[in-house]
């Protein structure tokens, strides 16, 4: 995709014919454009002058697709938007900065690496959590070994390369990686900290249900399958937050989330639907903006099934996909193709690594005869529903394309919790997901590619491994490149998934507010201001 937001007709024609010998009805060609570009995000702008300040108490509401997996316990989850909406109340030690482009401090003020394998962190003065008890070494060890050791944690394998962490003293922390782990500040980025008083006086059962953190805002209430509501923090030890209170709502209908941004219910929705971008733009009560978004999209191909274990027949299902097809003509054109593991702007990318994958049925069929599987094979296919944008018709799409060259595919639709716990578990043989908030490769890398790490897809390739522990140990920035490219064409001559595209993340924002979109789909009440 191009620096504009128009699609070119030529390319976007031939992709839609294409797709309607495959599908019964195609997507438009032509598209109405989100606000900003794949360059970056620019405050949505209404198209109608927004509404008087408000007097009374501010509130802010978000409206996700999804709701929080295993809420109320904030380690019981692996995905971005969770991340997101725990990270109003909890904080880590550190944050990326994503105009900087580098880990700033939060609750650390600075940290050093005094060898390899060692890092220091001295915590920022002053900061108490809700119940005004101070932050202390003890609570960040507290945490990080909650992490692991919490029963229902989904996240215990991000800090699984950590030997030990002490308490120096009360504002010093010592973490001990057990290799040199170049991306140790992505795993800090995501590791909120809990306070162990709470946990001490409560329990663990009784605490859970009590989110307490040091974050801006304060836990109000949780609803299943609804929402979750903060309020101000009045002494946050940063910046005064500018809501009174902030409501996450979850609506996974489309049409109801449209709905709601238009009838004033909500502020910003994710995941606008590429079909109401003119229609919410035409509003005069809000507006689409959008930004190239850090998930990265794939087919996974898990060889728990005989054919899948055959190279030929993964290399025949990389060759059945159309992705210009599905870029042009079903997201038309909001989306950005992919040949190999990594993004642009993400360490270790390379734009030429081979071997590459286009669309060619015919050689699709000669691998799959080559391999014994001339008369093709059943396979079942999941994806998630509403959890991506036009994730269902992707599927769809995938499902026909692979029936076309002789595969058999069946679509699946579970419902989202079972979608995340049996592929956590490794129990599907192939289906369409996506990884977020990648901006440091290596744990995102580990966890589908690295034998053993978890059961998503059950890959296991000696090279690849020992490239990938080479790379996370490698502090070196040039010789870590360097690991990562041979890393990635590996993975990619093994094929265990077919790289798709990342997204355009569009949003729905209404004229009340100014609002800039993060790459990493996650939306924070700090990015929404009031418009005066």
């Amino acid at each position: 995709m191009s620096n504009s937001c128009f699609v070119r007709p030529g390319r976007a024609l031939a992709a839609l014919v294409a797709l309607c010998a495959l599908l019964a009805a195609c997507a438009p060609a032509q598209r109405p454009a989100p606000a900003a570009s794949e360059a970056g995000a620019a405050p949505a702008s209404g198209a109608a002058a927004g509404a008087p300040a408000s007097t009374g108490p501010s509130r802010l509401t978000i409206g996700y697709t999804v709701d929080i997996t295993g809420a109320p316990d904030p380690f019981a989850h692996t995905g971005s938007t969770e991340y997101a909406r725990w990270f109003h109340i909890f904080e880590p030690l550190v944050r990326y900065d994503e105009q900087a482009g580098a880990w700033a401090p939060l609750l650390a003020e600075s940290w050093t690496t005094p060898d390899p394998t060692t890092w220091v962190f001295k915590l920022r003065p002053g900061v108490q959590f809700h119940d005004g008890t101070p932050l202390t070494a003890d609570d960040v060890v507290f945490s990080y070994r909650r992490r692991v050791e919490d029963k229902d944690s989904k996240q215990a394998a991000v800090l699984g390369g950590v030997q030990s962490v002490e308490a120096v003293d009360a504002a010093t922390v010592r973490i001990t990686t057990k290799e040199p782990d170049a991306s140790f500040l992505s795993r800090a980025d995501t590791s909120i900290i809990l306070s162990k008083a709470q946990y001490d006086r409560l329990g663990p059962e009784a605490a859970v249900k009590q989110p307490l953190g040091t974050g801006p805002y304060t836990f109000r209430e949780y609803v299943p399958g609804q929402r979750l509501v903060v309020a101000k923090n009045p002494h946050y030890w940063g910046a005064p937050p500018t809501w009174d209170e902030v409501v996450f709502r979850s609506i996974p209908e489309d049409e109801a989330r449209v709905n709601a941004l238009l009838n004033g219910e909500v502020d910003v929705i994710a995941n606008l639907p590429i079909q109401s971008i003119e229609r919410v733009n035409g509003s005069g009560r809000a507006s689409a903006v959008g930004v190239r978004g850090s998930r990265i999209m794939f087919v996974a191909l898990n060889p728990i099934i005989e054919p899948l274990k055959s190279l030929q027949v993964r290399q025949a299902i990389a060759h059945a996909i159309d992705k210009e097809a599905l870029i042009h003509g079903i997201l038309q054109d909001h989306a950005y193709r992919l040949d190999g593991p990594l993004g642009p702007g993400m360490v270790g990318y390379a734009p030429d690594l081979g071997p590459r994958y286009d669309y060619d049925p015919a050689k699709a069929k000669q691998l799959l005869a080559q391999a014994g599987y001339a008369d093709g094979f059943d396979v079942d296919f999941y994806t998630t529903v509403n959890r991506f944008p036009k994730d269902k018709e992707i599927a769809t799409a995938i499902v026909n394309m692979l029936n076309q060259v002789g595969i058999r595919a069946k679509l699946q639709l579970p419902e989202f919790a079972t979608y995340i716990a049996q592929f956590g578990r490794g129990e599907y043989a192939a289906y369409y997901v996506g990884r977020g908030d990648v901006t440091d490769p290596s744990e995102y890398l580990q966890q589908y590619f690295r034998t053993g790490v978890t059961k998503r897809i059950n890959f296991s390739d000696p090279e690849v491994d020992r490239l990938l522990v080479a790379q996370a140990r490698e502090l070196d920035p040039a010789k870590r490149t360097a690991l990562l490219r041979d890393a990635q064409t590996k993975i990619l001559e093994q094929v265990p998934v077919v790289f798709l595209y990342q997204y355009q993340d569009i949003y729905g924002a209404s004229s009340r507010v100014e609002f800039a979109p993060r790459m990493n789909e996650m939306i924070f009440a700090w990015d929404a201001k009031p418009r005066r």
